[in-house]
């Protein structure tokens, strides 16, 4: 029997350019290109989604207005003129304006299921495989300014983990089954590369979870095997003392103090920081301090006794201090208004990605030309949130595009295969013949 061929789908010019900002979002290429030839290609991404948000408004398509991340913005914008420290507001205030303007756009340039195919491989298996590759050797990316340390470098691959095995599942190419294990691969290698303790444990929720949630247990068991191999080899070659001096040069010797709250270890001194947040919190109840201000706002506002620790006699050490947690962050940083969004964002992340595993959600993905197997991306979005949730719990993470890449392309797959939308209706119309 002889196989028939669909014709390629092509983008149009408008989705060409937004894809290309998604990657830039992703990825970061300019801070790459910068570490060769200078600062000025930093600013270079803001001129061009300023002509995307303005070409997309001008066609005045319809669509979600992410109104949970619209409010998620509001807030900051709101406690911005209030912030003790605005320059060190500004950076990631502008980062989480562009992360808004970026999926505004995306929701509403990308109509139909085929057009998304090279969104959803640039979010679940692109970003990952170049991130990847970049850590590959040191465990960190040494011109990015966030993942140029371990801490941030492990719980970025962590989340990678779930989304590059899913995506792998229902891949519809064997070429694409191959780039999503191997990214799944390099994410594993990634976590153990870095040495980052709250990294490796959010791998094992995470890999615990896809093993709970995969429809086929038994070849996802073999997967897990793989991954444990791959774990015990990467451990095996890395020397930890090339990645701090205060890290163990035994990979498990230095996974074995992840619980460790001995007075003076970072265990300790996180609990400290935590503790200093609610106080913040307490000043600052309904909107916090205003973004990434908690230790300005403790620095200024604390007086000596205040907070224990090694801050007690100092309270001023403080000021540049990172709180290791995005929930006692959002907490002091985005009150009482903060915690409610911040829930609502997860909640209706949840049930728009329940309604992806639903058949007829499969049914209408399916006769639109959707590109691989909805529930395997419902899937790899799940544990990608997972792995950012628990990883979360022990970083600051909360102004990278990881989280809100995840909403991003949740809203986007929602809104074309809600049962309103008509999607099913409109591609299963048989053109009529003419009459003579």
């Amino acid at each position: 029997m002889r196989r028939v061929r669909t014709a390629a789908f092509k983008l149009d010019g408008l989705q060409k350019y937004a894809l290309a900002i998604w990657f830039v979002m992703l990825c970061d290429p300019q801070w790459w290109i910068a570490s060769y030839v200078g600062q000025f290609f930093v600013r270079v991404p803001l001129i061009f989604i300023a002509i995307l948000a303005i070409a997309v408004m001008m066609k005045q398509q319809p669509g979600d207005w992410l109104g949970g991340l619209l409010v998620w913005v509001s807030i900051a914008a709101i406690n911005l003129p209030f912030a003790y420290d605005r320059g060190q507001a500004m950076q990631p205030f502008r980062s989480i304006v562009l992360y808004y303007i970026i999926g505004l756009c995306i929701v509403r340039t990308f109509r139909t299921p085929r057009s998304t195919t090279h969104i959803l491989f640039l979010l679940f298996v692109g970003q990952y495989l170049w991130w990847g590759l970049h850590g590959l050797r040191h465990g960190l990316v040494a011109w990015h300014p966030d993942l140029a340390n371990f801490d941030g470098y492990g719980p970025l691959m962590s989340t990678g983990v779930g989304p590059g095995y899913f995506y792998a599942t229902g891949a519809s190419t064997p070429r694409r089954r191959k780039l999503g294990y191997l990214a799944a691969a390099l994410s594993v290698i990634g976590v153990v590369n870095s040495f980052a303790r709250g990294a490796v444990l959010a791998l094992c929720v995470t890999v615990v979870y896809i093993w709970a949630r995969s429809p086929n247990k038994g070849r996802t068991a073999g997967y897990v095997a793989a991954a444990g191999l791959i774990v015990a080899i990467a451990a095996s070659l890395i020397n930890g003392k090339t990645r701090g001096a205060d890290t163990r040069s035994s990979f498990w010797s230095e996974m074995s103090t992840m619980f460790d709250d001995s007075k003076g270890s970072t265990g300790d001194d996180r609990k400290v920081l935590w503790a200093a947040a609610v106080k913040v919190w307490e000043y600052h109840p309904i909107l916090g301090a205003g973004i990434n201000n908690f230790g300005p706002a403790a620095a200024t506002e604390f007086k000596i006794g205040d907070v224990g620790g090694s801050y007690a006699e100092n309270p001023k050490r403080l000021y540049d201090r990172a709180l290791h947690s995005i929930y006692f962050q959002i907490l002091s940083e985005f009150g009482l208004a903060g915690v409610l969004t911040f829930g609502f964002l997860l909640v209706q992340f949840w049930r728009r990605n329940h309604v992806l595993f639903t058949p007829a959600a499969a049914e209408r993905w399916r006769r639109a030309g959707g590109q691989g197997d909805l529930r395997s991306l419902a899937l790899g979005l799940e544990s990608g949130m997972v792995g950012f949730l628990v990883s979360g719990a022990f970083f600051n993470q909360m102004f990278s595009m990881w989280f809100y890449g995840l909403i991003i392309a949740t809203s986007l797959l929602y809104h074309m295969v809600k049962p309103s939308t008509g999607l099913q209706l409109r591609t299963a119309r048989v053109a009529k013949p003419r009459p003579a």
